[in-house]
C-alpha cells in the first residue's frame, strides 16, 4: 500500500481491494495450515505407538503445551495491536515459525479446529517438529525402541529424548503466538466495513476461511497422514515443511495489495486509565435519567482513529464515573483530557464495557472446546480398537478419522451459506439469518449430542470386543473390536457440524465485539480459551483416571490404556453432562448480552434505520470511503478459487506425464536421426534427473541440515524459478502438438458400434469367391503427428483380403485372406447409411469408427499385459528399497572414526550407479549391440524391460544373502536389536545390481508406453508408469501386511517382518520377492512373445499412400 495507508495518516486514501486481495490472504491460509497439520495431525497416535508414550501421558503433555501455545497468542495479539501492526507481526512470525527448523513451522494454525486432530491444537509441529522426527531417525541417539511383538513392556522415551521433545515444543509457541490472532483480522481488514458489499464480504470471509482451513485439515489428515504411516515419516514431515515455504511466499507476493491498519499503541492502557479513573471518582454520584449521558465527558473522536463511536449504555454504569468531568480536571485546547489517568472519554470506558461484556460469553467457550478436545482424543484411540479396514488390505490410520469431522464441515459451509441462511434471512429478517449468540448455541447442542452418540457407539464398541471374536491386537496391546470404524462417523460428522456453528460464530462474534484498535486480540481469545480448555481437559482427565482408579479397584479404571477394560462411555457421558450445564450457563449470558453499541429497544430501532449502528457491524470509522473498490468475485467463484487452491497438489500430475512427451515431441520421428535421437532422449532424460535427485540429497539436504532452513529452500525456489524461466524462453523453437479432444470418447465409441453392430458376420474362410466381400471405413489421417495403422492380425478369427483403398471415401474393401477382429472390427464396417451423402465422413461416430480408432484401442488392449507386468517390479524395487534402510540401521555405517553414513542416504548408490551406467550404456554397449543385432537400438524395448527385470531378480537374491550374513553376524555379537559388526557397504552390491535394473526397466517402460501408445496420448502414456508405481505401493503394504500374519508362528513366535529384524527373517521375505519375479519374468515373457509392435509386422507405409509409420516394430531379420 501507499506509504500514507501505512502511516494511517487519511483513510479517504485506502484501497479496500477485499475478495481480490483474498488469493493471497487465503492462499497463504490454506498452504500454511496444510504445512502445520500435516505435522501435527498424526501426533497422537506418533507418541503413543511411536514414541512409546502411554495414552494418558501423551494426552497431557499434548494439551498442556497445546494450552501454553495459545495462551502465547495473547501476548502476540498485544504487540500487533500496540505496536507492530497485523502484517508485520504476520510476516515476522512466518518467517520465525520457518526459521525454527521446521519445528515452528508447525504451529502457526490461525484457527480453532486445530485441536480436533487427535485432541490437541494442530499447532504442534509433530512432537519435535520436522527437524526433530527427522534427527530421530538419523541419529541413533534419539533412536526409540519400538515395543516387541511378543507383547513385551514398551520402553518409554529416556530424560534426553524428552529434554529434546520439550525443547522443540518450546520454541513452536514464538511462531504460533504471531500468527494465530492475526490471520482472521488481517483478512477482514481488506474489506471496507462502510459498504453493504463490505458488511457481505466479511460475513462470508470467516465462513470461507474455515472452509479453506477444512480442505486443508482433509488433506493432512488423509494424504499426509498415510505418508507419514506407511511411507515415511521423514518425508511425510518434509511435505508440511514445502507447503509452510509456499505459505510464505503467497502472503509476501500479495503485499502490494494489502490494507494494513495502523497500530494505535497499548489498547490495555486505555483501560487500566478508566479502572484508575473510575476509582479515584468513586464517590462521585452519576447522573440520573436521560441527562447521564450528556454529563460525561464525550469529546470527538480523531479522524485517523480506527474506532467507531459507541453510544451510552446503562450497563457497568460504575465505569461511567471515570469520564465525569470535575472542576479538577483540565482540557487541552485538542479537546482531549490533560490527565487521562483521571479523566476518560466516554468512548474509552464504553470499550472496556465491551470487554466485559465479552468475557461471560467467551468463558461458555472454555468447555465447549473441552469437550470437543476429549472427544477428538479418544475418537482416535478408540479408532485404535476398532476393524479399521476398508476392503481386505487398506486400513483407515487412526488419526485419519478425524477427516470425517472435516468432511462434515466443508459439506456443511455452503449449505449453510446458500441454502439456510437466505432461508432464515427471510423468517427471520436479519441479514445474517440468525443472530452470532444464537449460532454458537446451536453448535454447543449438537456437541452434546455428539457426545451422547459417542458414548453409545463406544458401549457398542467395547461390547463387540467383549463378547464377540476379536481382530487383532492394537499398538497399546489391547483386543481390537470386531465393529467397524466407521461407526465413529456419526459422532464425528455431528461434531463437524457442530464446530460450523459454534467456532466461526466465536470467532465472528469478538471480531465484530471488540473495539477496532484489538482486532488482534479479539482473535486471541478463542485460542486463549482453547488454552485454557486444554488445561482443563488435563486435569479432567487426571482426576477421572485417578479418581475411578482408586474407588472402583484394579480394571475399573474409566480410562484405562486398554479401552475394552475401562469405561470410555461413562466418560463421555460425564462430558456431556457437564456440556448440558455449560449450555445453560450460555442461555443466561446470552440472555443478558447487548451488542456493541446498542441501547435496549431504542437502539435496535437505530440499529434498522442507521447503517453505521447496526449491531453486529459496528466497526466502521469515520471518514472511510463511500464505496469499495469492487465488490469482489460472486460466492461461486470463491468457492472455485478456494478449491483450486485446495488441489494445487494436482499440478504434479500435469507436469509428471507431460515433460517427457513434450520433449519427444521436439524430434522428427520421420527421420533415422530423429528416430535415434528420440531413443537417446529417453536415456539422457533419466540420467538429468538422477542427477538432480543426486544434487537434492547431498549437497541442498547438506545446506537444510548444516547452514539454514531458509537458504536450504530458498534454493530449491530458485532453481524451479530458472526451470520456469528456461521453459518458456525456448518458447519459440518448440514444436507443438495440438489436442485433438478427448481419447477415450474414441475407445468408447469403438466399443459401441462393435456392440451395435454385434449381429453382423464377417465372411467366412470357406467362400471362395467374391460374395462375402465387406467394406471396411478407413480415411486418412486428419493430422500429421498420427501414424497411420494398418488392421493387425491380433483379437481375431476370419480372414479378410484388403482389395484396394480409396482415398476419396477412405473405404477399403476387403477380401478372404487376411485376418480380421471378429468384435472389434464390426465397429469399422461399413453399411447403408453410415457415411454422409457426400462422403465427408461418418454420419454417426457412435455408430461407425475408423480403422485407425480400432487399431488405437487394440494398441492400449495389447499393451495392459505389458504394463502389468511393471507393477511387480515396481514392487521389488520398493520393498528392497525400504528393507535396505532397516539393514543399514543394523550395521556398522562408520566411513572413518567420527562419519556415519545415514541410513536414508544408502539410496545415492543405486542413483549412482544408474548416472554411471547410462552414458555406458548410451554410447558403448547401445552401438556395440547394433552391430551384433542390426537394430538401430541394439535390442528392441521388451528385452531391454526383460534384461530390467532379471537385474531386479538378481539384485533380490544378493540382497537375500547380504542379510543373512548380516543377521547371523548381529545375533552372535549381540543378539535381537545388536548390530552387526560388518560394514553398510556390503549393501552396495545389490543397490548397484537395482540402480542397473531401473537402467533397463523403467527407461525402457517410459519408452515403450510412448512409442506404443496412439500419438494422441501420449501424456497418458507418460502417466501410466507413475499408475504402476501406484499400485505396486498398494500391493507393498498388502503383501507386508500378509506375509507378517501368516509368519507369526515362526520359531520363538516371531513373524519374517519384526520391527526388530534380527528377530525377524527378512532373508526369507527377500527370496519370495525374488520367487515373485521369476513367476513375474517368465509371465513377461509370454506376454512379450506374443506381442506385436505397433504398426503392424513392418514398417512401411500405410494403405492410403501417407506417410511412413513411426518405426516401433525392430528392423533387421524378423
Amino acid at each position: 500500500m501507499e506509504e500514507e495507508q501505512e502511516n494511517g495518516v487519511k483513510e479517504e486514501n485506502v484501497r479496500y481491494r477485499g475478495w481480490k486481495a483474498m488469493p493471497y490472504v487465503l492462499g497463504n491460509g490454506t498452504f500454511e495450515k496444510l504445512g502445520t497439520l500435516g505435522t501435527s495431525s498424526n501426533l497422537l497416535v506418533y507418541l503413543t505407538t511411536v514414541f512409546n508414550m502411554h495414552s494418558v501421558t501423551a494426552t497431557t503433555v499434548l494439551n498442556v503445551w497445546s494450552g501454553t501455545a495459545n495462551i502465547a497468542t495473547l501476548f502476540g495479539a498485544f504487540l500487533s495491536d500496540a505496536y507492530f501492526g497485523r502484517y508485520y507481526t504476520i510476516a515476522v512470525a512466518s518467517i520465525a515459525s520457518f526459521l525454527v527448523g521446521f519445528v515452528s513451522d508447525k504451529q502457526n494454525p490461525p484457527s480453532l479446529f486445530l485441536r480436533r486432530h487427535v485432541g490437541t491444537d494442530r499447532s504442534l509441529a509433530l512432537v519435535q517438529g520436522m527437524a526433530f522426527v527427522t534427527l530421530t531417525a538419523a541419529l541413533p541417539g534419539l533412536d526409540h525402541r519400538p515395543c516387541s511383538a511378543g507383547g513385551g513392556a514398551c520402553q518409554e522415551p529416556s530424560l534426553w529424548r524428552r529434554a529434546f521433545l520439550f525443547s522443540g515444543l518450546g520454541l513452536m509457541v514464538v511462531g504460533a503466538g504471531g500468527i494465530r490472532p492475526c490471520n482472521l483480522a488481517f483478512g477482514a481488514d481488506q474489506f471496507d466495513p462502510k459498504t453493504e458489499a463490505g458488511k457481505k464480504g466479511i460475513d462470508s470471509f470467516f465462513i470461507w476461511y474455515y472452509f479453506t482451513f477444512t480442505i486443508a485439515m482433509m488433506i493432512s489428515a488423509t494424504f499426509i497422514i498415510y505418508v507419514q504411516s506407511n511411507v515415511s515419516w521423514a518425508v511425510g514431515l518434509a511435505i508440511p515443511a514445502g507447503l509452510m515455504f509456499l505459505s510464505c511466499v503467497l502472503f509476501f507476493v500479495g503485499t502490494p495489495m494489502y490494507v494494513r491498519v495502523r497500530p494505535e499503541g497499548s489498547s490495555l492502557t486505555g483501560l487500566a486509565q478508566v479502572a484508575v479513573a473510575a476509582f479515584r471518582k468513586r464517590r462521585l454520584r452519576l447522573p440520573e435519567g436521560g441527562a447521564a449521558a450528556a454529563a460525561l465527558f464525550n469529546p470527538v473522536i480523531s479522524a485517523n482513529t480506527l474506532n467507531t463511536r459507541l453510544p451510552h449504555t446503562d450497563r457497568f454504569r460504575f465505569l461511567d464515573k471515570a469520564a465525569i468531568a470535575t472542576s479538577k480536571d483540565e482540557i487541552e485546547p485538542d479537546g482531549l483530557a490533560s490527565d487521562p489517568w483521571r479523566l476518560c472519554s466516554l468512548q474509552q470506558v464504553e470499550e472496556v464495557k465491551c470487554l466485559l461484556g465479552v468475557i461471560p460469553i467467551w468463558s461458555t467457550g472454555i468447555l465447549y472446546f473441552a469437550c470437543e478436545s476429549q472427544q477428538y482424543n479418544y475418537t482416535v484411540l478408540a479408532a485404535l480398537q476398532s476393524d479399521r479396514h476398508l476392503g481386505k488390505h487398506f486400513v483407515i490410520p487412526a488419526g485419519s478419522f478425524t477427516v470425517f469431522s472435516l468432511l462434515a464441515f466443508a459439506l456443511w459451509i455452503p449449505i449453510y451459506t446458500w441454502v439456510v441462511v437466505p432461508w432464515l434471512r427471510k423468517q427471520t429478517g436479519r441479514r445474517e439469518g440468525m443472530t452470532l449468540i444464537q449460532r454458537m448455541g446451536v453448535g454447543i447442542v449438537l456437541s452434546v449430542v455428539g457426545l451422547v452418540i459417542s458414548a453409545m457407539v463406544e458401549v457398542r464398541r467395547r461390547r463387540t470386543a467383549l463378547v464377540y471374536p476379536t481382530t487383532g491386537k492394537s499398538e497399546h496391546g489391547g483386543d481390537i473390536s470386531s465393529m467397524s470404524g466407521l461407526w465413529l462417523v456419526i459422532q464425528l460428522a455431528v461434531t463437524g457440524i457442530s464446530g460450523a456453528f459454534n467456532t466461526i460464530g466465536q470467532n465472528e462474534f469478538y471480531y465484530k465485539q471488540f473495539p477496532e484498535n484489538m482486532r488482534s486480540v479479539a482473535g486471541s481469545l478463542l485460542f486463549c480459551a482453547m488454552a485454557i480448555a486444554h488445561y482443563v481437559s488435563g486435569f479432567l482427565v487426571t482426576v477421572v483416571h485417578i479418581y475411578t482408579t482408586n474407588s472402583g479397584g484394579a480394571g475399573q479404571d474409566w480410562l484405562a490404556e486398554d479401552l475394552n477394560k475401562g469405561k470410555l462411555d461413562s466418560y463421555y457421558l460425564l462430558i456431556a453432562a457437564l456440556g448440558v450445564i455449560n449450555f445453560f450457563y450460555f442461555l443466561i449470558c446470552a440472555r443478558r448480552y447487548k451488542y456493541k453499541g446498542s441501547v435496549g429497544m431504542v437502539g435496535l430501532t437505530l440499529t434498522a434505520a442507521i447503517p453505521a449502528l447496526q449491531p453486529p457491524d459496528c466497526s466502521t470509522a469515520p471518514g472511510a470511503p463511500a464505496n469499495c473498490d469492487g465488490a469482489g468475485p460472486s460466492g461461486s467463484l470463491v468457492a472455485l478459487l478456494i478449491v483450486s487452491l485446495g488441489l494445487l497438489t494436482v499440478a504434479a500430475g500435469g507436469i509428471r506425464s507431460c515433460s517427457i512427451p513434450f520433449g519427444v515431441d521436439q524430434f522428427d520421428p520421420t527421420t533415422e536421426t530423429g528416430q535415434r535421437d528420440i531413443g537417446s532422449f529417453f536415456n539422457w532424460y533419466y540420467f538429468a534427473v538422477t542427477i538432480a535427485a543426486l544434487v537434492a540429497l547431498t549437497a541442498i539436504v547438506y545446506v537444510q541440515n548444516s547452514v539454514s532452513w531458509a537458504l536450504g529452500l530458498g534454493i530449491p525456489a530458485a532453481l524451479m524459478l530458472v526451470s520456469v524461466a528456461l521453459f518458456f524462453l525456448g518458447t519459440r523453437i518448440y514444436v507443438y502438438v495440438l489436442p485433438e479432444g478427448s481419447v477415450f470418447t474414441g475407445v468408447v465409441q469403438v466399443l459401441v458400434a462393435a456392440y451395435r453392430k454385434r449381429g453382423l458376420r464377417l465372411p467366412s474362410p470357406s467362400n471362395k469367391d467374391r460374395s462375402g466381400q465387406v467394406e471396411m471405413y478407413d480415411p486418412p489421417p486428419t493430422r500429421f503427428t498420427v501414424t497411420k495403422l494398418p488392421l493387425t492380425q491380433q483379437f481375431r478369427h476370419n480372414k479378410l483380403t484388403i482389395l484396394h483403398s480409396t482415398r476419396s471415401t477412405g473405404i477399403c474393401n476387403f477380401g478372404l485372406h487376411i485376418h480380421a477382429c471378429r468384435f472389434l472390427n464390426k465397429a469399422a464396417i461399413v453399411e447403408d447409411g453410415d457415411l454422409l451423402p457426400d462422403g465427408g465422413g461418418a454420419a454417426n461416430p457412435w455408430r461407425l469408427c475408423s480403422v485407425q480408432k480400432v487399431e488405437e484401442l487394440k494398441c492400449l488392449i495389447r499393451i495392459t499385459p505389458v504394463w502389468a507386468a511393471g507393477i511387480l517390479f515396481y514392487l521389488s524395487t520398493a520393498q528392497q528399497s525400504t528393507l535396505s534402510v532397516l539393514q543399514a540401521l543394523k550395521m556398522d555405517r562408520h566411513l572413518g572414526p567420527r562419519f556415519q553414513i545415514p541410513p536414508g542416504s544408502l539410496s545415492i548408490i543405486s542413483m549412482l550407479s544408474l548416472t554411471l551406467f547410462l552414458p555406458l550404456y548410451d554410447r558403448v554397449l547401445v552401438p556395440a549391440a547394433a552391430r551384433v543385432t542390426g537394430r538401430e537400438g541394439g535390442i528392441t524395448l521388451l528385452q531391454r524391460i526383460g534384461v530390467g527385470m532379471a537385474f531386479s531378480v538378481l539384485s533380490v537374491v544378493v540382497a537375500a544373502l547380504v542379510e543373512r550374513k548380516r543377521r547371523v553376524a548381529a545375533l552372535l555379537r549381540g543378539g535381537p536389536g545388536g548390530v552387526a559388526p560388518i560394514s553398510v557397504m556390503w549393501l552396495a552390491p545389490q543397490l548397484v545390481l537395482l540402480g542397473v535394473a531401473e537402467a533397463f526397466n523403467v527407461i525402457g517402460q517410459i519408452e515403450f508406453f510412448y512409442k506404443q501408445f496412439p500419438e494422441n496420448m501420449r501424456s497418458v502414456a507418460g502417466a501410466i508408469g507413475f499408475l504402476s508405481f501406484a499400485v505396486a505401493s498398494y500391493l507393498s503394504s498388502a503383501m507386508v501386511a500378509v506375509v507378517r500374519r501368516h509368519t507369526s508362528g515362526g520359531p520363538g513366535g516371531h513373524s519374517w517382518m519384526e520391527d526388530d529384524i534380527n528377530l525377524g527373517r527378512v532373508d526369507y521375505f527377500y527370496y519370495l520377492i525374488a520367487a515373485m519375479g521369476v513367476v513375474n519374468l517368465a509371465y513377461f515373457l509370454v506376454c512379450a512373445h506374443l506381442y506385436r509392435y505397433k504398426g503392424g509386422e513392418s514398417a512401411g507405409r500405410s494403405q492410403d499412400g501417407g506417410r511412413a509409420a513411426l518405426e516401433l516394430q525392430p528392423q533387421g531379420k524378423p
